[in-house]
């Protein structure tokens, strides 16, 4: 019994042994990241082609399966977030729109090896993509030589590839987000906090402005660029500036003038400061999500994002204004909402809060239908 007790002791020990040392080498490897997908579309991709990557390698990447180069790119949170035919190179998508041309990349890709419950045929007919000249299988024929051209019309682009004065190749496709990032309107709201949150250069734009560029306004000492309007006029880029002693333009931020102060807070990037939005995010199904967001981290997102901001007001009372924020992407037709209740408090409180309620990638002919057509006839706009 006794020589039986110490075996089961032994055996014990043993395994424990064996873990601690299986623990400690794990630890003592070298990390390796698991990569990921953004979306469900390039992870059926991905597993189609039988893709294999280097997961540790930020940046794109190419292949060849079955012939043809392969084009994908891992960001760095280590995910997959683009698959297609090598038809750019990264040069240009620097020039360009980057957007685009992954998405003619990745649906061209997408037609050869399209989703089990349709056809090339049918995916071209539901997403109103269309061939105007040549069809998929010119793309194999395409030139390094080959000249690309890439016009924007009515919500519509249209790519297409010379040879000289002949054009060889041309499609059409509609300016939609969920279309030219291959991504549903249910994983976009999911990745919104996450994306919002990445880091982004930034550079102040003050510097540029001088006063040939503003107005004079009735308040003393007081300048209005005019950044433009959408859709209508209560819903503009304007920002406030006055002239400090050295001389210099700053934003308005005094609240003798609430108004015009909590407009430079929501569109002047160059305001440093620690405000944060507390926002709750309208989810698909009628569901919520509640986080914070630095006031400056949103602005600076928003420009990644190449949207232009316009500010309205709703309604100003003795402690509050409420406001409307729009983030418009006219490129990919889209609009970021923020409904805003905000402190009159928060001008002069550089760590002070504002409550948004927040409607992402909603398209753009819902925020016409909410706002009234768009009567605006001079079309100049303060890219922020």
């Amino acid at each position: 019994m006794v020589k039986k007790y110490k075996l089961y002791l032994e055996t014990i020990m043993r395994s424990i042994k064996y873990i601690i040392i299986a623990f400690f080498l794990c630890l003592s490897l070298p990390s390796v990241s698991k990569v990921g997908y953004r979306t469900n579309e390039l992870k059926r991709l991905a597993t189609v082609l039988h893709i294999q990557t280097d997961k540790q390698q930020v940046g794109y990447q190419r292949v060849v399966d079955r012939g043809e180069s392969i084009v994908l790119h891992v960001n760095e949170d280590s995910e997959i977030d683009h698959i297609g035919l090598s038809l750019f190179p990264e040069s240009m998508k620097k020039m360009g729109n980057k957007v685009v041309m992954e998405f003619i990349e990745r649906y061209m890709l997408q037609l050869q090896y399209p989703p089990t419950t349709k056809t090339a045929d049918m995916m071209m007919r539901d997403d109103n993509v269309k061939f105007i000249k040549g069809n998929l299988s010119t793309l194999k024929q395409l030139l390094p030589s080959d000249r690309f051209n890439l016009s924007y019309e009515l919500f519509k682009y249209t790519a297409s590839w010379q040879r000289g004065e002949k054009t060889i190749l041309s499609i059409t496709f509609p300016a939609e987000f969920e279309l030219l990032r291959g991504i549903n309107f249910i994983e976009a709201q999911q990745l919104f906090e996450g994306d919002s949150r990445k880091d982004v250069d930034f550079t102040s734009t003050t510097g540029q402005l001088n006063k040939k560029q503003l107005k004079s306004t009735s308040m003393a000492n007081c300048y209005l660029y005019e950044g433009g309007y959408y859709l209508n006029k209560q819903l503009n880029a304007n920002r406030y500036y006055i002239e400090n002693k050295n001389g210099k333009l700053q934003p308005l931020l005094s609240e003798e003038h609430p108004v015009e102060s909590i407009a430079n807070l929501m569109l002047c990037p160059e305001i440093s400061d620690h405000r944060k939005l507390t926002i709750t995010e309208r989810l698909y199904g009628f569901q919520t999500k509640d986080f914070q967001l630095p006031l400056k981290q949103w602005i600076t997102f928003c420009m990644r994002e190449h949207c232009e901001m316009y500010f309205g007001v709703q309604e100003v009372t003795a402690t509050t204004v409420k406001a409307t924020v729009l983030a418009v992407n006219t490129a990919e037709n889209y609009n970021h909402m923020l409904t805003l209740t905000i402190p009159l408090s928060v001008i002069t409180n550089p760590e002070g809060s504002i409550e948004a309620q927040l409607n992402c990638y909603l398209p753009t002919h819902n925020i016409r239908n909410l706002f009234g057509k768009d009567n605006s006839k001079k079309k100049a706009r303060y890219h922020l």
